[in-house]
């Protein structure tokens, strides 16, 4: 009988050794610089390829240079750019657009001339701002004052024509918000001559486009622009002031108009020019600096410019290939001319498509007297009437004596 004795198993485990905790602290020490080492170098990798982060907007910074803005051509008042036109802003210095408009229509009525002598008022010195340092109880040349406000933006000159056309400032700016509504600028309201912004009350407002209504009437007076294109006067017998409009001389056509800033309306231009024929008024508001406001002004004209043209038509006087029959007259009929310049403003990308059409009754009875309208003369572009401006007798027609009523039988019988 076999006997089974079990025998032992015995197992050995292997010796665990401990390593030294200087030892780990060095290679975790190690293994995080090397990681540290591999991140920067992928992230300086990434960032070589990375293309540069472009804005969700490209013209956002275009529209943000400026608050509004209003081109138009002189002439016709054809809009020629817009952006928030009837925005109500603070018109800063352009407010002396309107005191100068009311001082040239003085002048022209013989209120006052430029040789009048004015006296600034005791309360000069409150006026702040821009100014020639005029002196209370002074005696200067209403020309002086004009050109100082004009050229130089001068504040004290401006409150001392104000005082000296109405009697004082508040008579005058009545006189200006009448003259205002006259011209159709109905969101625009004056509160001073010069347009400084007070804290303590509501200051005058307007809109670009009001404003252009205001410059197409003022660049109408030839004064105007013979004053706004001077880079530099002497007043006072030896003043020298220098104009504001950094546009005179550095843009082509550039002949005015004002300049303006406050902190409430920021940095302001309306500026005009003229090139082939064509002027270009341009109001621009709420510039978020000088610099920018002479710029975008010089984009807008040039743009201006490059996309339209004025083609000049029809001349005043020129013959219309068309004769009206007169009834009882010494002659037999008449020659009908234009009375008015006519021109039409149009795409320079656009082929022109131009017709003229006269409109004139057959027959009329005499007396005529020359340039008197006989007829319509109306300039289609396409479809659509451009301008219309009168047809007129070339020459004086009397009524037929008993002479010519002999002579015409005459004729007639022979």
């Amino acid at each position: 009988m076999c006997r089974f004795e079990p025998r032992r198993l015995e197992v050995r485990w292997p010796e665990v050794r401990f390593i030294p905790r200087h030892r780990v602290v060095r290679v975790l020490a190690c293994l995080l610089a090397l990681s540290f080492i591999l991140s920067g170098a992928a992230s300086a990798g990434s960032r070589k390829k990375k293309p540069p982060r472009r804005p969700r907007n490209v013209y956002q910074k275009y529209r943000q240079a400026y608050a509004s803005a209003f081109v138009v051509e002189a002439e016709s008042g054809k809009i020629l750019f817009e952006k928030s036109p009837d925005e109500l802003r603070a018109p800063a210095s352009l407010t002396k657009m309107m005191t100068e408009l009311l001082a040239l229509e003085a002048l022209d009525r013989g209120k006052v001339r430029l040789t009048d002598t004015l006296i600034v008022p005791a309360d000069i010195r409150a006026i702040r701002g821009s100014r020639v340092r005029l002196r209370p109880g002074e005696r200067l040349p209403f020309g002086d004052a004009l050109r100082a406000m004009a050229i130089s933006s001068a504040n004290d000159a401006a409150f001392t024509i104000a005082n000296h056309l109405a009697g004082s400032e508040p008579a005058f700016v009545f006189q200006m918000n009448r003259r205002a509504r006259e011209l159709g600028m109905l969101r625009t309201r004056y509160v001073n001559a010069h347009g400084l912004d007070r804290s303590d009350r509501p200051g005058s407002i307007t809109t670009a486009r009001d404003l252009s209504l205001l410059a197409r009437q003022l660049v109408n007076h030839p004064l105007t622009l013979e004053i706004s294109s001077t880079v530099s006067d002497t007043i006072r017998g030896c003043q020298v002031i220098h104009t504001t409009n950094r546009l005179l001389g550095a843009c082509d056509g550039v002949d005015g108009l004002k300049t303006g800033y406050t902190g409430k309306a920021g940095f302001c231009l309306c500026s005009t020019a003229e090139r082939d024929g064509m002027r270009v008024v341009s109001v621009l508001l709420g510039a978020t600096n000088s610099r920018r406001r002479f710029s975008e002004s010089a984009g807008l004209l040039a743009s201006a410019f490059a996309s339209f043209r004025k083609i000049a038509v029809i001349r005043k006087g020129q013959d219309l290939d068309r004769a009206c029959d007169i009834i009882g007259g010494s002659v037999g009929s008449v020659r009908l001319v234009a009375g008015e310049d006519v021109s039409v403003l149009m795409s320079s990308h656009r082929i022109p498509d131009i017709r003229v059409l006269v409109e004139a009754p057959l027959s009329i009875t005499s007396p005529v007297l020359r340039g008197a309208q006989v007829g319509l003369l109306r300039i289609m572009v396409g479809d659509s009437l451009a301008a219309a401006v009168p047809a007129v007798a070339a020459r004086d027609v009397s009524k037929a004596t008993l002479l010519d009523k002999l002579g015409a039988r005459f004729f007639a019988f022979d």
